[in-house]
């Protein structure tokens, strides 16, 4: 709890440890980024309650399991219509940290709900979870306005570091999205997208 005297109203960027009381969404209006850093204790319910409240969100930030557990499954219209209209900034991760990676790589049909309902307005797609350079291609071609994407993609599930690469640069070629591809590690792919 905060101490007495501080302004919850004020608050604009919410990093959640613990659970949320349902009687601060009202005083969260002006929230625009939304962070889950441990896995989410609120219902599909509670969530689009809590949406209703923050009319200026705009940057998400979670794990997979908390995005499907907060959407339903991807089957929860209302709450998946106002993140559809309103999250500029996407970053999903299959782990805390990049150090303690999850071993799976995302589903096809993760992916697809993932570009179907962000397809709208988001700009920026952080995809801190273990997927083939190969994923670009369905998210370009159906996020047209998509100014920067990073995608995960380790070492140990290729031999071939520069397979990976190649994959990767065929995808941005095969749609001419790039401006600048930038690879800081083995396993990161950032690419800044023509405007």
């Amino acid at each position: 709890m905060p101490q007495q005297g501080f302004l919850i109203s004020n608050i604009v960027r919410l990093i959640l440890k613990n659970d949320l009381p349902r009687s601060w969404y009202s005083l969260l209006k002006n929230v625009r980024h939304l962070e889950f850093q441990q896995h989410v204790c609120m219902s599909t319910n509670d969530f689009a309650d809590f949406l209703e409240y923050a009319g200026q969100l705009q940057s998400l930030t979670l794990l997979t399991p908390a995005l499907i557990q907060l959407t339903g499954s991807f089957k929860n219209k209302a709450v998946c219509d106002q993140l559809s209209k309103r999250i500029q900034s996407l970053t999903i991760s299959d782990c805390f940290s990049d150090t303690s990676c999850c071993q799976s790589l995302i589903y096809p049909e993760l992916l697809s709900y993932i570009v179907n309902i962000f397809c709208n307005i988001c700009k920026h797609l952080s995809l801190n979870i273990v997927s083939f350079p190969k994923t670009t291609l369905p998210v370009f071609r159906n996020m047209q306005q998509l100014r920067s994407l990073h995608i995960y993609y380790p070492t140990w599930r290729d031999k071939s570091y520069s397979t990976a690469i190649t994959w990767f640069q065929q995808c941005i070629y095969e749609i001419d999205a790039s401006d600048f591809i930038f690879t800081p590690d083995d396993g990161n792919f950032y690419v800044w997208i023509k405007s």
